[in-house]
């Protein structure tokens, strides 16, 4: 980064500076992201490659999904579809389905949002899982909650595809939902939970604690630790998207 500065190497910059700023959205430095995406997307504008353009927008787009932001998330992935060329790039596709499933789940488009995100588990099994291994993850949670279990144990083997330590913590997760066994659940989830702490993904690591303080309840035992700290982790992080689903959870046990 230092010495495209000094030589002026905008195209440089846009793809290393964007990288880092994808590193702080994984560790769930939100405002960090924000800052450093943007900046990315001013190099990527002034080298005036139009494929790193359409490569940066999803991602800031993703960055205001997670703060809430919702409008704004859909005009910046509007502008990438925009500028998006024939052959787009796996990297950039594979990450905008999630995006986009998010953002069609948020409107209440549930047939798009499942379109979006078979789209792109097709696509990491044949490119690269770890991409962004949230894609089987929630295409699972969406299709055990519609009932297709068999389906769902299918997109937990592409899981199998990956190498990284993160993506490792995601198919913990997807065991643990998909085990009928709370007790028998709690472990994998409780892995997962572990690894992502390691890890330092915030986000990942606040949405496998509700996770496991669903099985925590069914398996009778108290949610709200786990609960608890999940929200306090998403609130740190302004991860707006996700708070709702905490704090419902947290409703529903009565009390304060």
């Amino acid at each position: 980064v230092e010495l495209g500065h000094r030589i002026g190497g905008v195209g440089w910059l846009g793809w290393m500076v964007g990288t880092l700023g994808e590193i702080s959205l994984a560790l769930g430095d939100l405002n960090e992201a924000e800052r450093i995406n943007r900046e990315a997307l001013e190099f990527a504008i002034a080298s005036h490659d139009e494929a790193l353009i359409a490569l940066r927008y999803p991602i800031l787009a993703q960055i205001m999904l997670l703060q809430g932001r919702i409008d704004e998330a859909d005009a910046a992935l509007g502008r990438a579809r925009e500028l998006l060329l024939e052959d787009e790039e796996p990297q950039g596709e594979i990450p905008r389905s999630w995006t986009e499933a998010m953002l069609a789940s948020t409107r209440g488009r549930e047939r798009d949002a499942l379109a979006h995100l078979r789209h792109g588990v097709e696509l990491s099994a044949r490119f690269n899982v770890d991409f962004a291994p949230q894609l089987e993850l929630d295409l699972i949670r969406m299709l055990i909650a519609r009932g297709q279990r068999d389906e769902a144990v299918a997109v937990r083997a592409v899981l199998e595809l990956g190498w990284s330590q993160f993506t490792r913590a995601f198919a913990d997760v997807a065991d643990g939902l998909l085990d009928s066994d709370a007790a028998a659940a709690m472990v994998p989830l409780r892995r997962a939970v572990d690894l992502f702490d390691a890890l330092g993904a915030k986000i990942e690591l606040a949405r496998a604690l509700i996770d496991l303080g669903r099985v925590e309840r069914r398996a009778g035992l108290d949610p709200r630790p786990s609960l608890e700290r999940a929200r306090t982790v998403l609130m740190e992080c302004d991860a707006q998207y996700f708070v709702p689903e905490a704090e419902s959870e947290l409703a529903s046990l009565g009390g304060t």
